[in-house]
């Protein structure tokens, strides 16, 4: 009960500060100001407040204005605790592939300054990248150390915040509008996000992790944190849904069937996850409007007019991908599109495609270490998931990562910081390889002493303990 308190605290307190400032319209310049320094100086000494506060803050997309700079909520954030954060880590504690590919990200992303229209924009790229990757950082110490533990507490807290994010969600599509929350974008609920393509896929990933992370509650005996949870998920994957986003679903698809796939070694989990997976779809059916389910279904079944937009787009990023190998530039793609970019028929803001606009963003350098990040990350997380018969958390997120690549194959996300936070959250999650000892309840599953002993030899080989 103590730790369900706490996890509660974390995500209750960062959001009255947000709320409070945001409702004052920074109106409060001296309440911003005095929130924003409490807080810095505060994780100086509780450097978690630093890494769950900023998961908090990433839900709430807004612009601010600070000195005469704008900077979104989320930077901001970063900005904040990046002393903090820094406190907590050193490059001896991150592993050498991963301070490789995080070099070349943001390596990139400062060589794309050298082939850009909007220098600033390339730089505040790059700029953003650090950021994101010293709270990453920060979050892969914290969770090397914690082990199975930690990780849980962060899965706990994301399910926590989605819940919140996705209650707010549905208020706002019933017409109950928060302070700092107005009506919808274009009929679509996007909450505390800016965009509603982003807050569906954010309630697709809450929604993943809150079903994964209800189970594990449940094999811990842990029944009041997994009450909780499931909530989240209730509330949450009726928003998938809801938002009437394919990429969302598409999202929450592929990473539930990779969660029953990392069960294969257990089959009392994989039957466990299979029922309970069809134990939710059909609660889904019972309780969300027809009207609902039928738009969301007649997107998959027909081609939607932003299709040929979409596929344009893709096209014409990919043609300026192959002429830019140091890329254009953090939010430079509608200044090209404006100007008449061949074969894009309307000035958006990106290329509707993960990869490419990463391409584009950072160049193929850049390009590269995000594949590897991703790529690494992927295959520690499904290993350390399958070794343990789907018991390690870092599977949990390795499934949420393969569904985010999935769907970015016709989207992309990353214009809003904190999208971009919670994919390397994602990231961080799957990426740790140390957890605690095995538990009592892991070991007692019928298999031979020295097939136990195999096993764990195989894992340590790996750089993991079973779970």
């Amino acid at each position: 009960m103590a730790d369900l308190v706490w996890m509660i605290a974390t995500v209750c307190i960062p959001l009255a500060v947000v709320v409070g400032t945001i409702k004052y319209d920074l109106g409060g310049k001296l309440f911003a100001g005095a929130a924003a320094l409490g807080l810095a100086i505060g994780a100086l000494s509780r450097p978690r407040l630093a890494l769950y506060g900023v998961i908090v803050i990433a839900c709430v997309t807004r612009d601010l204005d600070i000195l005469g700079l704008q900077i979104d909520l989320a930077s901001a954030g970063l900005l904040i605790f990046a002393p903090a954060l820094k406190k907590t880590w050193t490059l001896g504690q991150i592993p050498k592939v991963l301070r490789y590919a995080a070099g070349f990200i943001v390596l990139g992303h400062f060589l794309s300054a050298f082939d850009t229209m909007s220098i600033d924009s390339a730089l505040w790229g790059a700029a953003r990248w650090l950021l994101i990757l010293n709270w990453a950082a920060a979050l892969y110490v914290h969770l090397a150390n914690g082990g199975q533990k930690g990780l849980r507490r962060v899965a706990t807290v994301v399910a926590l915040v989605g819940g919140v994010v996705a209650a707010i969600g549905w208020m706002q599509m019933r017409g109950m509008y928060l302070p700092f929350i107005g009506p919808p974008y274009a009929d679509r609920p996007d909450s505390t996000f800016g965009y509603y393509s982003n807050y569906a896929n954010f309630v697709a990933l809450a929604a993943v992790i809150s079903f994964g992370i209800t189970l594990e509650w449940l094999r811990q005996r842990r029944p009041a944190i997994a009450l909780v949870t499931f909530g989240c998920f209730a509330v949450t994957a009726y928003e998938v849904v809801a938002a009437a986003s394919r990429g969302a679903v598409i999202l929450a698809l592929t990473a539930l069937g990779a969660l029953v796939v990392l069960t294969i070694r257990r089959p009392g989990r994989t039957v466990t996850y299979s029922i309970s997976i069809a134990a939710g779809a059909v609660l889904l059916y019972s309780v969300i409007p027809a009207e609902v389910l039928s738009e969301l279904l007649d997107r998959f079944d027909s081609t939607q007019g932003g299709d040929r937009v979409r596929y344009a787009l893709e096209g014409a990023g990919q043609l300026m991908l192959q002429q830019h190998p140091l890329g254009i530039g953090f939010e430079s793609f509608a200044i090209y599109t404006r100007m008449g970019l061949p074969g894009a028929t309307v000035a958006l803001a990106h290329a509707h495609d993960l990869y490419v606009q990463v391409g584009l963003d950072g160049g193929w350098l850049g390009l590269a270490g995000f594949v590897l990040l991703a790529s690494v990350a992927l295959w520690r997380g499904t290993v350390a998931g399958l070794v343990s018969g789907g018991g390690a958390t870092q599977g949990l997120f390795a499934a949420v990562l393969l569904g985010s690549l999935v769907q970015g194959v016709n989207d992309y996300f990353f214009f809003e910081t904190g999208s971009l936070l919670f994919f390397a959250l994602v990231i961080v999650g799957a990426s740790v390889s140390r957890t605690e000892p095995p538990t009592a309840s892991d070991e007692a599953v019928g298999e031979p002493s020295q097939l136990r002993g195999q096993r764990r030899v195989h894992a340590d080989s790996l750089g993991i303990t079973r779970p």
